[in-house]
């Protein structure tokens, strides 16, 4: 695919003209990665935004305590960072290819250099990060509203489509990184993900989760609400 083809695919850069796309592509670097390659540290020196056109990443970050946690996974037309972009600093997590991976990157300050040029590009990201608020603001509801069973099937159906107009993919996750994610114990993930299993909505693919009742998942969220 195309850089310029891409970037169509980034929600950062969905609403922009061919000609403001232009002004991005002399800047784009290309990155492979092999399975369990990292892409920066936490605590490294923030310059760049990344952007995946394929594999699956995984984010995690180093809690005071020294304990591991993951955050998000990361697939075709992710980008990270999200939060730091603006101000810079150091990235905030370690992200790690979990499978052979391609990414796009842009250096921070090309990206904030052409969005303090071109008005339509700073709305743009604008526009981005609102949405990754609003994002975080349902995974906190889930959370705090949710009982396990639902904060994980929430969490299979958003990692299984990240978007309505993404490709189902399996989930390349261990039982103690969904607990960590969810907020609860590898024991009782283990125990609902064989519900879930049982109840026929998800199986094993290569290893993975895969999910094969999205509207069975779905309805069971609904009825939680």
């Amino acid at each position: 695919m195309q850089s310029h083809e891409f970037l169509r695919r980034i929600s950062y850069f969905a609403r922009l003209s061919d000609d403001q796309l232009k002004l991005l592509l002399p800047h784009l670097r290309e990155r492979t990665l092999a399975a369990g390659e990292v892409v920066f540290h936490q605590g490294d020196e923030l310059d760049a935004v990344y952007f995946v056109r394929e594999g699956q990443l995984k984010a995690v970050i180093l809690t005071p305590s020294g304990q591991e946690k993951l955050m998000h996974l990361l697939g075709p037309g992710d980008s990270f960072p999200h939060v730091s972009l603006v101000e810079g600093g150091e990235y905030p997590a370690t992200i790690t290819a979990l499978v052979p991976s391609r990414l796009t990157c842009l250096r921070r300050t090309d990206l904030l250099r052409i969005a303090s040029q071109h008005g339509d590009v700073a709305v743009q990201l604008i526009f981005e990060m609102s949405d990754r608020i609003r994002r975080l603001q349902e995974q906190l509801k889930d959370l705090s509203l949710r009982d396990l069973p639902g904060r994980v099937a929430s969490l299979l159906l958003r990692l299984s489509r990240p978007s309505p107009e993404a490709e189902r993919t399996p989930i390349i996750l261990t039982h103690a990184e969904i607990a960590s994610m969810v907020g609860g114990s590898r024991e009782a993930v283990t125990r609902t993900l064989a519900d879930f299993r049982h109840r026929g909505w998800i199986g094993s693919e290569k290893g993975a989760i895969a999910v094969l009742d999205e509207a069975a998942l779905a309805d069971y969220l609904e009825d939680e609400e």
